[in-house]
């Protein structure tokens, strides 16, 4: 017995050495093979990878650039609208034109603040009054500042151009410093045909230090480095670390570069992209020695891939066994699970494992495939019920929207009777033709959204209507910004807030109830604000109407018209609350509206940004 033990001790010992050494011939040695072909392909792999992310990097940089500069361009074209206004028009009043120079300065200035530009400066002759006002006109004379000669505009006159100024210092009252600082510049000279000289000169500059902000954040690594060369290939922002630069201006043939272009200089790969808007090229040096340590990193990986692979392999197997009980576990657990689950939001991750290959299918594949059927099936009737369930609730939107106050109508009607019985035609007729011109706007607006000035229109209808009908009762005054009319807003959000105005203020209220509507600018909001001077909201109630307005949710239940005016508000709004009521009992209550500067043309384009 201790015979046979000790012999088959000794097979199972040569049995396990010849599987030591098959397993060193089958995986060992191909794994050092593979490496050593692998090493070969990981530099050229790792190379390409690195020369993509960093090139998509440098895309994304040269269109925020562009984005950036195309802002300059177009307040530059809008400029152009401007000076013509006062420069370019005839003669006019000396109070005309101090109306015109104000109307014009202001609008500067807000075209510099809505895009945080450094300077705007237009240099003129010196027939002008504000010629020489010092914060944003200037003489001609004063072009000296900048280092820059009028004869040289001259040359360049009715076109845009692009230029770095460095350490330039201009009489900027405004600034009261004497620093010199380094700009991007767009400008442009204005010379009439009939002319000798330029009518003016205009510069809208931003910080250089912004650009090299943005070429500093978009560095992928400290080892990567970007700069910008102008027309010329001469450097303007930034600097080369990795490249010579005179190396660099004789390999480019600027007028044969495409948008983006990458090669090989000294020991760095150079990528250039052309800005679409200044034609200027960004510059990205990526060096070898970069790529190659990303090289070592990738080999290593590979290496510690593939030993786990062979490990993994091994391991895999000796659970085959238990392949078929794992298969029954899964079906088992996962039908279970289903019972209890939201069928709606987690069926997709009920699916079961089905081999793609239909001709190696066995009884658990078919029976995968029957309840993915079913789980399939029933994702598609909860969609079904989904959409039927948001149909209805927006045609009782829409029928709820169509509903006009019958009392409104009812009064109206009685006020037109009492004017025709006492003899008053004029004033009936009145009441008649802008009652109808009400009803008119209201039922032919079929677009969700509509310009501000109609909605303002409707709005005064109504309380013109309504003042007619209530005789010395309220008053009203409306203040609307330059332009902010032509914004688009919601069809039907002033009236129903108007309308609740008179409805919760007007009655309970002894002396005349006043309402204030204003349009203005607020960043890159349009603020509307609706206030009056009447009973007020108790502070319960108005805690309750401010957790309806919080859930951007319509509430069929209370505070429907307000809800409703809310939900259509938030869909067109970014700001966390679109819809802001403040009140105090017997003082008044002020509504606050929200909404996205949207042009016309934007409608079904997005968002202006």
């Amino acid at each position: 017995m201790k015979h046979l033990f000790t012999k088959y001790k000794s097979f199972f010992a040569k049995f396990r050495n010849k599987l030591f050494a098959n397993f060193i011939m089958i995986a060992v040695i191909p794994i050092l093979i593979v490496g050593g072909l692998s090493y070969a392909l990981a530099y050229n792999i790792a190379k390409e990878r690195i020369i993509d992310s960093v090139s998509y990097t440098s895309r994304q940089l040269n269109t925020t650039l562009g984005e950036r500069f195309s802002q300059m361009e177009n307040a530059a074209n809008v400029m152009e609208y401007y000076m013509y206004t006062l420069i370019l028009q005839p003669d006019t009043s000396l109070s005309h034109q101090l109306t015109t120079y104000s109307n014009v300065r202001n609008s500067l200035f807000n075209l510099s603040s809505t895009f945080n530009f450094g300077n705007v400066s237009i240099y003129t002759n010196d027939q002008f009054i504000f010629s020489d006002e010092g914060i944003t006109f200037f003489s001609m004379d004063d072009l000296k500042m900048r280092g820059i000669a009028l004869e040289k505009m001259e040359q360049q006159v009715n076109q845009l151009n692009w230029n770095v100024f460095h350490d330039i210092e201009e009489p900027f009252i405004k600034y009261n410093s004497n620093e010199y600082k380094d700009y991007i510049s767009v400008s442009k000279a204005f010379q009439l045909a009939d002319k000798d000289r330029p009518e003016y000169v205009f510069f809208i500059d931003i910080p250089v230090t912004e650009i090299n902000k943005l070429l500093e954040e978009r560095d992928v690594e400290d080892s990567i480095n970007s700069y910008l060369l102008d027309n010329n290939e001469q450097l303007i922002i930034g600097e080369s670390q990795f490249v010579d630069l005179n190396i660099l201006q004789d390999q480019i043939n600027f007028n044969s570069l495409n948008e983006s272009t990458s090669f090989m200089a000294d020991d760095a790969t150079v990528i250039i992209q052309k800005n679409p808007v200044t034609n200027w090229l960004l510059v990205t040096e990526v060096p070898n020695q970069y790529i190659r340590n990303n090289t070592n990193v990738l080999l290593n990986i590979l290496w510690i891939t593939l030993v786990l692979t062979v490990v993994v392999a091994i391991i895999s197997s000796l659970f085959i066994s238990h392949n078929l009980s794992r298969r029954v576990n899964k079906i088992a657990k996962v039908i279970d699970a289903f019972k209890g689950i939201n069928h709606y939001d987690h069926s997709a991750k009920m699916m079961l494992p089905v081999s793609n290959k239909s001709e190696y299918h066995d009884e658990f594949d078919r029976l995968s495939i029957v309840f993915n059927d079913m789980t399939n099936k029933l994702s598609e009737d909860f969609e079904q019920m989904l959409e039927m369930r948001k149909l209805e609730e927006k045609m009782q939107i829409e029928l709820q929207q169509s509903k006009i106050n019958p009392h409104f109508l009812y009064n109206v009607l009685d006020s037109i009777k009492n004017c025709q019985s006492s003899g008053n035609i004029e004033e009936a007729n009145l009441m008649i033709a802008k009652l109808a011109k009400f009803y008119r706007m209201l039922l032919k607006k079929q677009h969700e959204l509509i310009p501000i000035q109609e909605e303002l229109e409707i709005t005064k209808l109504f309380m013109e209507i309504e003042t007619i009908n209530k005789t010395n009762t309220f008053t009203w005054e409306i203040h609307v910004e330059d332009m902010i009319d032509e914004f688009l807003i919601s069809k039907f959000v002033l009236q129903p807030i108007v309308e609740n105005c008179l409805k919760h203020a007007l009655y309970h209220h002894r002396d005349l109830l006043q309402i204030s509507i204003s349009l203005e600018y607020e960043e890159d909001y349009v603020l509307i604000k609706v206030e009056d001077n009447g009973k007020g909201i108790q502070q319960e109630k108005l805690e309750n109407i401010q957790q309806v307005l919080a859930s951007k949710e319509i509430n069929v239940d209370k505070f429907f018209g307000l809800s409703n005016v809310n939900f259509r508000v938030a869909s067109i709004s970014k700001c966390d609350l679109p819809i802001k009521i403040t009140s105090i009992p017997n003082k008044g209550t002020l509504i606050e509206i929200r909404i996205n500067q949207i042009f016309p043309e934007e409608e079904h384009g997005g968002m202006l940004t």
